[in-house]
């Protein structure tokens, strides 16, 4: 009797022990039924060139008895190229499955712009041309770089102030995908034609070739008037 007790525990103990071993190989040996995108990469834009990072990317297998996450690795990837900007499909393959996900290769690019030094001129009077002399820009770059770039230097390009409006005017500055902007102050220009109605608006030249054709006038009404009394 004892020792049929003690098969019988023994019995229960091994398949205690043995069950979990059982059921992760009957798992295993489970014909995968589907395989789908669990998550995209982490990253999904990069440099020509640049190396592709699989972080976070994740597949959802579906198996005949349940489901599992697997990681997409480099061996899962079809032939794929970061050679030429666009946008790009990397196919991965796992259990005869296929699927895709999408990643984009870029020029690299300005991520924050601002402005470093101010341009020399920032008060105006109407009328006068916008001048960047002296501004100079801050950018950082996709690649994490960080250069400093003239605002009369090509590629930036500004917003046109309106020079006939006085006041304080925002003036807005963009280069390569990055835009900042700084203020200038407008200001009426005042004066104006001192002789309405005569020559205040004309240069000097122009008011003596207006006076000698007065003295010509005069001279030759004079002359006229002389012959009549002769």
């Amino acid at each position: 009797m004892e020792r049929n007790v003690k098969k019988v525990l023994l019995l229960l103990i091994l398949t205690v022990l043995l069950l979990p071993s059982a059921v992760l190989l009957a798992s295993a040996d489970s014909p995968v039924k589907n395989v789908s995108l669990y998550s995209r990469p982490e990253k999904v834009e990069y440099l020509k060139d640049g190396a592709l990072d699989l972080s976070g990317a994740k597949l959802l297998v579906v198996y005949g008895d349940g489901t599992s996450q697997v990681d997409i690795t480099p061996a899962m990837l079809g032939a794929y190229s970061l050679a030429e900007t666009g946008v790009k499909t990397i196919e991965v393959t796992y259990e005869g499955f296929t699927v895709s996900f999408q990643i984009e290769v870029v020029e690299n690019y300005v991520t924050e712009l601002t402005v470093k030094t101010k341009p020399a001129k920032l008060d105006y009077k109407t009328g006068d041309v916008l001048s960047l002399d002296g501004g100079v820009l801050s950018a950082v770059w996709f690649d994490g770089s960080v250069t400093d770039v003239s605002m009369t230097a090509s590629g930036v390009t500004v917003s046109a102030y309106n020079d006939a409006v006085s006041g304080r005017q925002l003036v807005t500055v963009v280069f390569a995908g990055g835009t900042t902007s700084y203020s200038i102050d407008v200001t009426a220009t005042t004066g104006g034609n001192p002789n309405p109605g005569g020559c205040g608006g004309c240069n000097r030249s122009s008011a003596a070739e207006y006076i000698a054709v007065l003295g010509a006038l005069a001279a030759l009404s004079f002359g006229l008037f002389i012959r009549r009394k002769v």
